[in-house]
């Protein structure tokens, strides 16, 4: 699951852990325009690309802005699997192909990878 590892820092890197009921793994979605920001409930940061580019580059949090490194787009992929690219960038949210609890979330190039499928779970 997406996890913001239980920070509440302006700057602090995104993983994942397993699923459980931990509100670091509960994300509100927000429409704005044609966009989405994704907000953290510890913390109330949102997903943000901390202006990295690269492929490799981690993913962070940061409080509300107008900034498009906060601005996501949810690609329906079918079967209820979604891509969640990132507006400044135009990356894709990505494992890294990380499994271990505490892995953190990376950047990559739009591709076919599962690591780059991402499932929608109602708490």
């Amino acid at each position: 699951m997406l996890d913001n590892l239980g920070s509440t820092a302006d700057g602090a890197i995104v993983g994942q852990w397993a699923d459980g009921s931990s509100n670091n793994q509960r994300w509100a979605v927000s429409t704005n325009g044609i966009y989405n920001k994704l907000m953290c409930v510890t913390g109330s940061k949102f997903l943000d690309s901390l202006g990295n580019t690269a492929d490799g580059s981690t993913v962070g949090q940061w409080g509300s802005s107008t900034s498009t490194n906060q601005d996501w787009t949810i690609q329906d992929l079918g079967g209820g699997y979604y891509k969640v690219l990132n507006r400044a960038n135009g990356k894709c949210l990505d494992s890294g192909g990380g499994t271990a609890d505490g892995s953190q979330m990376q950047f990559w190039t739009n591709g076919s990878s599962n690591n780059q499928q991402w499932q929608f779970v109602a708490p």
